[in-house]
């Protein structure tokens, strides 16, 4: 059962609990929606990129609601920062400890939103229920789409892979090789047509975040904000593990600065028959997951000049790119 299954469960039963119930029901929601790494890394960056915006305000709504001039939500004007609000408050009625007087708060602000539905006064279940409509089911709908999309983006990386090491042609990565080309500029350029041609908005540009230095490719996704990528090349010999390594560390620093929670990186392998192993665990898309806490690197290889077959891979040297020291 996936996690956004299991949130919706949780919600099916929040909004037929008891009153004295509430609590618990929150903060299984909670704990389970936190339990699940890639939700929340995406939480955890909304809040961090919209801190200014989202304030304390939520404190408000626990505090008194009737007196909160945020109770129209209209700093929650995106499905991110709606879904941060309903994260943020989560959070500040589980500092009720006493469960009644939990769900007491959380009855007083269904009856607050309620009242401009031009119903009567309701049962504390269909007040629960209406709490949980205007502030859980935007959250878990926000997250299901965060969720398809981090899925996407990882899809694209295994297709790029698998389509430059099948389409790519071997003389012309010699040719450029021979002649002393620029084939980090080159190979990056065939990646960033692969991001238009995929509908990914980016900048061409090298980016200076706050701190200095320069991300590779800057990629922007609707409500998710910026995921910096960087593009390194392995030849085996200037461009060595360690050159490697070092790109898995900018890549890491571009994440923070940029208040992302994680980081893409391609490195293309230029070595000839030679493999090249990254400190990770490889997913089913053969994208390369690197917790470097608090950000998560997801990385690719792309090997573009190995000719043996695979009745001889065993053949096929290996290098393993360390994780930098120390891990920041």
């Amino acid at each position: 059962m996936n996690t956004i299954h299991q949130l919706e469960i949780i919600l099916s039963r929040l909004e037929r609990c008891p009153l004295n119930l509430v609590r618990v029901e929150l903060e299984m929601f909670m704990r389970t929606l936190k339990s699940d790494p890639n939700l929340n890394t995406v939480m955890t960056k909304i809040i961090v990129s919209n801190e200014r915006e989202l304030g304390a305000k939520a404190s408000t709504f626990v505090n008194d609601i009737r007196s909160s001039s945020w109770a129209d939500l209209s700093f929650a004007s995106s499905a991110a920062l709606r879904a941060a609000a309903g994260y943020q408050l989560c959070e500040c009625l589980l500092g009720e400890p006493n469960p009644i007087k939990c769900g007491k708060n959380v009855v007083q602000i269904g009856a607050f939103y309620c009242a401009y539905q031009g119903k009567a006064a309701s049962s504390s279940s269909d007040l629960i229920s209406v709490f949980s409509e205007v502030f859980l089911h935007p959250l878990v709908a926000f997250l299901r789409s965060a969720l398809e999309m981090h899925h996407r983006i990882l899809l694209l990386l295994s297709r790029y892979r698998q389509r430059s090491e099948w389409f790519v042609e071997k003389d012309k990565i010699n040719a450029i090789l021979e002649n002393k080309g620029e084939i980090e500029k080159q190979l990056k350029r065939d990646f960033l047509l692969y991001l238009f041609d995929n509908g990914i908005d980016f900048s061409i540009e090298s980016e200076v975040p706050m701190g200095g230095g320069e991300v590779d490719i800057l990629a922007a996704l609707p409500d998710l904000g910026y995921l910096p990528i960087e593009v390194k090349v392995f030849d085996g010999e200037k461009r060595n593990v360690s050159y490697i390594s070092a790109g898995l560390a900018q890549s890491c620093d571009y994440a923070r600065k940029f208040n992302s929670a994680e980081a893409y990186y391609i490195v293309y392998n230029v070595a000839n028959n030679k493999m090249l192993s990254l400190p990770g665990i490889s997913n089913v898309s053969n994208v390369i997951s690197i917790n470097m806490a608090p950000v998560t690197v997801h990385a690719i290889v792309i090997n573009l000049r190995i000719t043996l077959p695979a009745s001889q891979a065993a053949k096929l040297e290996s290098a393993v790119v360390p994780l930098p020291t120390p891990v920041q």
